[in-house]
């Protein structure tokens, strides 16, 4: 800078004596340069640098003697190796060429001392070369990085995501509206009615439910058989093992509701040690039996039209049914002072028997119907296929048994936990509720994840199905961290709500952390056994399911 201020300052003489100077006593043996614009000045000073010679004998015009070791100084300063821009050259061709073109144009920031410094941090990154910068943490490098992948959003995870949100919709609201009735129960019935609601559905739905799905399964599984076949017979063969499965529901399904119904009151007395607590729960279970009845029979008339692809028309229906349910039992309960328990079971039967006929008539007004009536309706199938009937009874057995030991692991707690006191068993139901909320939220994700890896496999796509893979799980535990945090921070408003009874309070609040603790091993366990599934390999699932349950769980919670 100096250099350009004196170059400025001196006179037109003055530059020319400089040149000559500067040629005859510092570059002997260059050759020599014309001396028509200050712009040659510059260009004498970086041929200097290149050459790599220092200026001892520089003398300015204008400095004194005294000042050699300044102009050294200087010297050094802009001393640079020679790059490809430099515009030394165009100084020649050009004298129009401005100083500051020939000097300024050369320095960038990559000149800089520590530019390319391994140990400091480089801000002069080009947006190119962020996505070969890697981030450096230690030992723990690698551990980020594969977080950081899995958690990369790509097509299948959108797709997976956006399936399982009506997913976990749909199978989140039926237990989100038994826990809000269970919370209207409490408040105008109070707590006793509360729990006998809870133990009567916990109980009866074990084994209507898991039942009424191993049959519906089974024959889904055949249905699906025959209609893929697409033979001329399809079609009836349809129809006919519909007609099985509706046979095998009545014959399974009627003698365990009646046995609930009679037997309620012991099992409830036994439980909770209260008179009170069983009669409820008996003259609740007696009516509450027929509702799960007709449900079962229901979904098996409608399990057709799911393979056919008129599945949404029953979730619209099921949806619309909880809503409604909520309203009214909500309502009878504020405004009906002599309600009981029993009412509300009227109501849910009433309210299921609407529903149930709505899902049968849509289809029919559809005619949808059409292509299974003749095998659902035009002969008795007990007794024309016998080895139909045969094949699917030998098929339900097994699933209904795998279904118990996979979902009644929480009532069989239920039953360790008489020994602790009638209150525990109590709490351990309320907190039942609110396990099978926890549950149907990742359940979502589980059979979105399913169906997307089965695709996956289907098209030989192992290395994209095991990433998915990799990635769902990873997402489940981050959803489930943040229902556990919803859960610590507002359980205790859920279970004020849920009971009036400060022991019970005191227990179920006691347990909610535990809760929250399972449910993210939980999550992770759901997705992998979904996984397993889309895999074909539902024996090693059981199996995994068996021996952790059968030689850990229960024996733990025996002996303790």
């Amino acid at each position: 800078v100096d250099v350009i201020q004196n170059a400025i300052s001196s006179a037109g003489s003055s530059i020319s004596a400089l040149s000559s100077a500067v040629s005859r006593d510092v570059l002997p043996q260059a050759t020599k340069r014309s001396t028509k614009g200050l712009s040659d000045l510059a260009s004498s000073v970086l041929q200097e640098q290149n050459d790599g010679t220092i200026p001892g004998n520089f003398v300015h015009p204008r400095t004194t003697p005294s000042q050699p070791m300044m102009q050294y100084n200087r010297s050094r300063f802009f001393r640079r190796p020679s790059r490809a821009g430099s515009h030394s050259a165009a100084s020649e061709r050009s004298v129009e060429r401005s100083v500051m073109s020939s000097i300024v144009d050369d320095i960038s920031p990559n000149d800089a001392a520590d530019a390319n410094d391994p140990g400091r941090g480089n801000i002069f990154l080009q947006p190119h070369d962020i996505g070969t910068a890697h981030v450096k943490c230690g030992c723990c490098t690698g551990f980020v990085e594969s977080l950081l992948v899995l958690a990369t959003p790509g097509e299948e995870m959108k797709r997976v995501v956006q399936s399982s949100v009506p997913l976990a919709l749909g199978a989140m609201s039926e237990a989100l509206v038994r826990l809000i009735v269970a919370a209207f129960i409490s408040r105008y019935l109070g707590t006793e009615s509360m729990i006998a609601f809870l133990l009567v559905g916990l109980f009866v739905r074990l084994t209507s439910e898991e039942l009424s799905g191993a049959i519906i399964d089974a024959a889904s599984s055949f249905v699906q058989t025959f209609l893929y076949a697409q033979e001329e017979s399809s079609n009836f063969l349809a129809g006919q093992y519909i007609q099985h499965a509706l046979v095998l529901q009545l014959l399974l399904g009627v003698p365990l509701l009646l046995v609930w119904a009679l037997t309620m009151e012991s099992v409830v007395n036994w439980l909770v040690q209260s008179d009170s607590i069983a009669v409820i729960a008996q003259d609740y279970c007696q009516v509450i039996v027929f509702y799960y009845l007709v449900q079962s029979v229901t979904r098996t008339c409608t399990v057709v039209f799911h393979i056919c692809g008129h599945e949404h028309f029953e979730s619209i229906i099921d949806i619309t049914i909880w809503i409604l349910k909520l309203v009214v039992v909500a309502f009878v309960l504020a405004f009906v002072e002599e309600s009981t328990l029993t009412t509300v079971g009227y109501i849910e039967v009433l309210i299921g028997v609407a529903g149930s006929i709505a899902k049968i008539l849509f289809p029919v007004m559809r005619g949808w119907m059409i292509p299974f009536r003749k095998g659902l309706l035009g002969q008795i199938g007990f007794l024309n296929d016998r080895k139909g009937f045969q094949q699917l009874a030998r098929a339900v057995i097994p699933l209904s048994l795998g279904a118990v030991l996979e979902y009644g692991e929480w009532e069989l707690l239920t039953l360790c936990l008489r020994w602790l006191g009638p209150a525990e068993v109590a709490s351990w139901v309320v907190l039942g509720a609110i396990w099978d909320i926890l549950e149907a939220l990742t359940e979502g994700i589980g059979e979105a994840v399913a169906i997307q890896v089965a695709f996956l496999l289907s098209a030989c796509q192992a290395e994209r199905a095991r990433r998915l893979s990799n990635t769902v799980m990873y997402l489940a535990v981050v959803q489930s961290l943040i229902v556990t945090s919803f859960l610590y921070m507002f359980g205790k408003y859920l279970v004020i709500a849920l009971t009036r009874d400060p022991i019970l309070q005191h227990l179920i609040n006691d347990s909610i952390p535990l809760i929250g603790l399972a449910n993210i091993t939980m999550a992770f366990a759901e997705v992998s056994w979904s996984l397993l599934g889309a895999q074909g390999r539902f024996r090693l699932a059981t199996s995994v399911v068996f021996l952790a349950r059968g030689l850990v769980t229960l024996p733990v919670a025996v002996l303790c």
